[in-house]
Parts: structure tokens; sequence; C-alpha cells
């Protein structure tokens, strides 16, 4: 399972540490579970067609996607970037379905600057307005942290 999560999931699979592989591996422990959850995304692919009601979002937003993800492309960022006004896609090369592993640097980066460059928006405000949303939100079940 190891191998084909590396081939599948990550951009350079040699430069990626074992310990990472073995935590997101772990609950796939044999291939029918594996055939398991193939089957069910399956089915799921019909509702996913188009799951997102865009044109409700009103705050900036980033796409940051791995320009050799095989999971899932990075063209599908393009309805986002038609729908989403001031929408912005970071495509990182090189860099596969795990960006956050495989680039963390990049990806904090881009992250903590966004606010910045995002529309004009200065990063207090977000940070204040993502508080007040937050804090006006019913509190979800916390789930284990997944790797």
């Amino acid at each position: 399972m190891a191998r084909l999560y590396l081939q599948l999931a990550f951009g350079s699979p040699r430069s990626i540490d074992r310990g990472v592989i073995s935590a997101f591996t772990s609950h796939h422990r044999d291939r029918a579970t594996v055939a398991g959850y193939l089957e069910t995304a399956r089915r799921l692919i019909g509702e996913l067609r188009d799951p997102y009601m865009l044109e409700r979002i009103e705050v900036p937003v980033l796409l940051v996607w791995g320009h050799r993800d095989r999971l899932v492309f990075h063209q599908g960022a393009e309805r986002v970037l038609q729908e989403v006004p001031g929408a912005r896609l970071e495509l990182l090369r090189g860099v596969g379905h795990c960006p956050q592993v495989e680039a963390p640097e990049r990806v904090a980066r881009l992250v903590l600057d966004f606010p910045e460059t995002a529309s004009g928006i200065r990063a207090s405000s977000a940070i204040r307005s993502a508080t007040c949303s937050a804090s006006r939100a019913t509190p979800a079940k916390r789930a284990e942290p997944h790797v």
C-alpha cells in the first residue's frame, strides 16, 4: 500500500520520510480495505461533480495545488477561479497531492502571506473576521488529527 500511495500522492516520492508514509497508510492494512474505499469513492463521484455553491463565497480564496497531483488534477481549480472573484491558484511545480508535506515552507509562506495579498485585505482584519465567525459557529466534535 505504501508504494502505491507514494506514487499517487507525491511529486517526488523518494524525498518523503518513511514515517510520514507509515502515518498516512497505517489505516489501509490490506488491498480489500483499499478496494472498499475506492468503491465508496466511485459511488460518490456523481455527488462530487457539483457539491459547492461557489457563488456564495464572499471571502478571498487561495488554492494551493501540486502540479504533479495524480489524485485531484489541478485543472479542477478552473471552476473555482472562474466563479469566485479574486480566487488565486498557486500551482507548486514538482509537488504532488500533499503540498503541505512536500513543500511545507512554501505552503506556510503562501498561507501566512495570503491575507496581505488577497484583494487588499489586511491580515489583522482577516484574522478578526475569522475569529468573529468562529465564535458564532457551533463547536464541532473534536476529531483525532490526521497526518
